[in-house]
Formats: C-alpha cells, structure tokens, sequence
C-alpha cells in the first residue's frame, strides 16, 4: 500500500516538474521591446566646458551662503575649500543628474573634489583640498 502512494506521489510530482520546465514564460511584447534599451546602460560624460578666454564662474560660500564670481582666466579655474563652484559643462540645460542613477567619480579626481549634481548646464562641485584647479575639457564625472 505505502508503496503505491510513494509511486503515485513521485509520478505526479515528476509530471509536475516536467510541465513546469517545458513551458518557457516570456515576457509581454512590451517589454520585450523595451529590453534592449533596459539591459544597455546610456552613459553620458560630463566635461568642463569653458567657451571663452575669462568666463565668470559662480560660487555659494558654504557657511555663510554668500554668492559670489570670480573668473576662469584661460580654460581653468583655481578653487578653494568650503566653497560650492558651479562649472560650466559640456552638455545641454536639459541634462539633469537627477533623472540618472549613478554619478561615476573617476580615481584621478576624487581626491580633489566631489561633484554634488548636474542641473541647467552646470556641475556643482565642492573642492576637498585649497587651491584644487579645473582645466577646460577635463572629465568630471560620467552619468547612467
């Protein structure tokens, strides 16, 4: 008798199993559609962008909220410690860090500063060490 059950209960689990894995489940054909642009990353690298010979940058003192411009004289700027510095950036105003989920702080620069976020054409930064200098077309960070 109890080796009637056994064979009964291994025989359906076996057909059990086997139905499971012969059907493969896919996705909805929305989804499916979607996937290729889901799986591959879009990377947008974020650049200092100076146009002009001296461009003004703009700077928030960070314990008294003062608001301040200096100059950018030849494609670099020269910042100090405690201060927020808005740096002009290769891509467009409607680039927003926000809107992407990782902000990749390369080894070469994250000892000198911290890129805080992206917003209307400008990269926050907040220098770690005095005297810490920005030169033009020098990558800041990369957004995905």
């Amino acid at each position: 008798m109890t080796e009637d059950v056994d064979k009964l209960i291994q025989e359906a689990t076996e057909s059990d199993v086997d139905s499971t894995f012969a059907e493969e489940i896919q996705p909805p054909a929305e989804v499916q559609a979607e996937l290729p642009s889901m799986v591959q990353p879009q990377y947008t690298n974020i650049h200092a962008k100076f146009i002009s010979a001296a461009d003004p940058v703009e700077y928030v003192v960070a314990a008294t909220n003062q608001k301040n411009k200096m100059v950018a004289a030849n494609g670099e700027v020269r910042m100090m410690s405690g201060k927020f510095y808005f740096i002009p950036v290769n891509i467009g105003k409607d680039i927003d860090s926000d809107n992407f989920a990782n902000m990749k702080m390369f080894s070469d620069v994250s000892d000198l500063f911290d890129v805080r976020y992206i917003k209307n054409g400008f990269a926050c930064i907040m220098p770690l060490k005095h005297n810490t200098i920005i030169k033009n077309n020098q990558r800041l960070c990369i957004l995905w």
